[in-house]
């Protein structure tokens, strides 16, 4: 450890303590304080009197003011000036920020303030690219091509008016120009991240549906589209685009898994805690009840080989009166040869496709009993139990319904969302006769109704915003779709999973301003080199 009457650093002055008593040395002889005067060098400890911290120190007192002794030989000597010399320069770089150090530290902020600016407009450009659906790279990007894609092209036209642009084209040789492709999935994903978070503030002690469909792009590749539907702070739906995920296989537990893997959705499970159910809601679902259950148990009693005849020979009066060749011929298969392992055995038959005798008989086998088999899974499965449990409680919360604001109704609702049911009764037992004289024709314009007194009935709110936020369909995900063929089409189809979902995030989320200093700070965060 240094003592503390020791200057220590090159930024402190010389130690020249004052004191009422030197320490002596073996003549009994002592340092004197009018020796300060006209030598700023002086540097005198006073507990360590050893060479501990000094190179050849001085304690002879009694040589010290001799003629070429002591400290006149000491600012004559060759060392001195040249220290003295050296000191003073330092000072004067010091007072004009012109140190190794200091010019080191220029250049360094100099050269990060100019990567900085270059992210900036080609993040900029990126952006542009991804809202108005355009390719980022060109099919030619050598430097003899005449173009080299609509991202380099924005940035040669930004560069006639300004300098950055045309120093980002102008190091596009040498190091860190930040133009290739790795770079712009990088920049993308931030930017389509930073609409996630955006989206996922909205989502904080809200109630919200979660919507999924799937569609194919041009590589044939499956795609799930992710949307969420809530109500906003302004009481309005709104429905938003988190992105695509790939799809390898499509049973249900892939499905739940895939979707939890996306890390986004995945906070914004955590945090949410609700699911959303695929129902269709009718303020007069008692009607809607009967009706699935009349086409349920009709399309099984149109299940027999009567009903088709029936169904068959109409039709072939229909193409008969209307001169429609109702007599073509049914396309003979390649009849398949019996394996040579059973050439000894005696065959009756073997499973698979069978060979139908008449048209009448391939029709009904192969087209009008899958069919109706088809619809029957997808009305059992869609108009589940649970599923109308849900739309009943839903369709109570319809000024219009008959059980409007029935606790008994809204029991499998409350149970879905994970409510108080007692908090729930004491709140409406006072809602209804609040709006008992109000005019309301819809859940939602309950909802408007109550949206003042949201701290008064808080239970009651998330149950109406849970009800709103059920979907009808998935048909939210199909905007998505459209833009996937575009952002995806033939000319881009390798595309990457990432890179698509990411683009088609910014394109079709365009109400949401990108901060592009925050996008730089995140990438120079990952990138601290």
């Amino acid at each position: 450890m240094y003592p503390a009457d020791v200057s220590q650093t090159t930024q402190d002055s010389p130690a020249q303590p004052h004191l009422a008593a030197y320490p002596t040395g073996k003549e009994n002889r002592s340092f004197q304080e009018k020796w300060y005067v006209d030598r700023p060098w002086l540097d005198t400890p006073t507990r360590i009197q050893r060479d501990s911290f000094t190179v050849g120190g001085f304690n002879n007192w009694k040589r010290a003011l001799a003629r070429d002794r002591g400290f006149d030989r000491h600012v004559k000597s060759q060392t001195h000036i040249i220290s003295s010399a050296n000191f003073f320069e330092y000072q004067s770089r010091q007072k004009s920020n012109t140190t190794v150090i200091h010019v080191l530290e220029k250049s360094r902020a100099d050269q990060i303030r100019n990567n900085r600016n270059k992210l900036i407009n080609i993040s900029s450009a990126i952006l542009l690219c991804a809202k108005q659906l355009l390719a980022l790279h060109g099919h030619d990007e050598s430097i003899d091509s005449h173009n080299h894609g609509n991202l380099i092209e924005i940035l040669k036209w930004s560069a006639q008016t300004d300098p950055l642009a045309k120093a980002v084209l102008k190091e596009s040789a040498g190091n860190a120009t930040y133009l290739s492709h790795q770079i712009q999935d990088e920049l993308l994903h931030i930017m389509a991240n930073q609409i996630r978070d955006s989206i996922a503030e909205k989502l904080h002690g809200n109630v919200y549906g979660l919507l999924a469909d799937e569609a194919t792009d041009v590589s044939h590749n499956k795609q799930l589209s992710i949307c969420l539907r809530l109500v906003d702070d302004q009481y309005e739906i709104k429905e938003f685009f988190l992105g695509f995920i790939r799809l390898y296989l499509f049973d249900a537990d892939t499905l739940a898994k895939e979707i939890t893997v996306l890390q986004e959705l995945q906070d914004l499970i955590d945090d949410g805690g609700g699911r959303a159910v695929d129902a269709r809601v009718c303020t007069d679902l008692d009607s809607a009840q009967n009706l699935i259950t009349t086409i349920s148990e009709r399309l099984k009693l149109m299940r027999d080989e009567n009903s088709f005849k029936d169904l068959f020979h109409r039709a072939i009066t229909f193409g008969n009166e209307n001169d429609v060749n109702m007599n073509g011929s049914i396309r003979m298969r390649r009849q398949k040869t019996i394996s040579t392992r059973f050439k000894n055995c005696v065959v009756t038959s073997s499973v698979g496709h069978r060979d139908y005798n008449t048209s009448e008989e391939n029709f009904r086998v192969t087209m009008y009993f899958p069919t109706i088999d088809s619809i029957l899974i997808e009305l059992n499965e869609r108009f589940s139990c649970h599923n109308l449990q849900i739309a009943n409680s839903i369709s109570s919360l319809s000024p219009m319904n008959e059980k409007f604001l029935d606790t008994e109704m809204l029991q499998p609702l409350i149970d879905h969302l994970r409510l108080e049911k007692n908090m729930i009764i004491n709140e409406i037992s006072v809602i209804k006769p609040m709006i008992k004289n109000t005019k309301l024709s819809t859940t939602l314009d309950l909802l408007n109704e109550l949206k003042s007194m949201e701290q008064a009935f808080p239970s009651a709110v998330v149950l109406i915003k849970g009800a709103v936020t059920f979907p009808v369909s998935s048909v939210a995900c199909e905007p998505s779709f459209s833009k996937m063929k575009l952002i995806k089409n033939y000319a881009r189809n390798s595309m990457s999973d990432e890179r698509l979902s990411d683009l088609s995030v910014l394109a079709i989320e365009k109400e949401f301003e990108i901060d592009i200093e925050k996008v730089v700070d995140v990438f120079a965060k990952k990138h601290k080199k």
